[in-house]
């Protein structure tokens, strides 16, 4: 097989096998497009190198099946770091899963400046050098390399992704902490259009929006950043104010995307659970009062933000990952 050919054929397999699957060569032809040949010998690289191993079974006959392949998931670990607010606090959550989403590491840490995120990743990247990829996300975005639209004094400007490749040696990804939530709703859902709003306790809101299961971000990456529709808005604002901020941004969405569904999460200090049901049973009517001729979308308030965000920068790790793979251009 010509080095090119080889190369090739192996990002190709490698990267059929990131969805965490298993499978036979014939599997692996069919999707690939190479011939059994080239799969065999990519497959018995990938064996020797632990990047897969064989899983053997029995039919009910006691005949052989195929032989099935499945990743070594100890062999591809992600980073991630999360940056969200804890009780009104920036905080920072770093973890190191499998590709079976497995965690491995789980800790906290409120030193938010860029010599403790070196240093909190240079250690897990010590201790777990099968990290592939780190992905980061921030309450900000990352433009022309740098951090930008953020409340963190000591991350603000600072070309934070370059600084770690050079160290870390490993691809990383920055993504807004809507966005990855975002990201992390839309594998639970099939919608081809959904929109996300963001209200954090004692920061500003924050939008995404989803089409056919990839994120718009727009031509500097900060499409979502709807505070600056708001110019009246506060970081602290009562349950009258949240309601009447959220009818507001709700029928800006309508009217600009018109999306299947929009999800919206909000802290329990401004919509506790008890009341919830009332309170978007009135926002739908005041937005029923406005849209008469079109069908509301499906909106639904969430309490599982970190959940999803945490999701969202596992799927961005497995991208992350993938586009390695395939020599796919990173748009950070």
């Amino acid at each position: 097989m010509k080095r090119e050919q080889r190369v090739s054929s192996l990002n190709a397999v490698k990267s059929v096998f990131l969805s965490g699957l298993s499978y036979t060569q014939k599997d692996l032809a069919r999707t690939t497009g190479f011939s059994i040949v080239s799969v065999s010998k990519t497959v018995d690289e990938l064996c020797k190198s632990g990047f897969i191993r064989r899983q053997n079974s029995l039919d009910s006959t006691g005949g052989r099946k195929p032989i099935v392949y499945v990743i070594d998931e100890t062999k591809q670990l992600i980073a991630t770091v999360m940056i969200r607010e804890i009780k009104t606090v920036m905080t920072m959550e770093l973890s190191v899963v499998t590709l079976q989403q497995a965690m491995l590491v789980n800790r906290f840490s409120t030193d938010l400046d860029v010599e403790s995120i070196r240093r909190e990743l240079k250690g897990l990247c010590r201790e777990y050098p099968a990290i592939k990829g780190v992905v980061i996300g921030i309450p900000g975005v990352e433009i022309q390399d740098q951090l930008e639209i953020m409340d963190i004094t000591g991350l603000l400007q600072i070309r934070l992704r370059p600084i770690l490749e050079e160290d870390l040696e490993r691809p990383v990804r920055i993504i807004n902490d809507v966005n990855a939530a975002l990201v992390g709703f839309g594998t639970r859902h099939t919608s081809s259009l959904i929109s996300a709003l963001y209200f954090p306790e004692g920061y500003y809101p924050g939008s995404g929006l989803l089409v056919n299961h990839t994120l718009f971000l727009g031509r500097h990456g900060i499409s979502g950043e709807i505070h600056y529709l708001f110019p009246w808005i506060h970081t602290t604002m009562s349950a009258a104010d949240f309601k009447q901020n959220l009818a507001y941004a709700l029928s800006i969405m309508i009217s600009m995307y018109n999306p299947e569904v929009i999800v919206v999460y909000a802290s329990e200090g401004l919509l506790q659970r008890e009341r919830r049901l009332r309170f978007i049973r009135e926002v739908k009517a005041s937005l029923s009062d406005v849209f008469k001729a079109v069908e509301l979308p499906d909106i639904r308030v969430e309490e599982s933000f970190s959940q999803d965000f945490k999701s969202g920068l596992f799927q961005s790790g497995l991208t992350l990952i993938r586009d390695e793979l395939n020599g796919v251009e990173r748009s950070n």
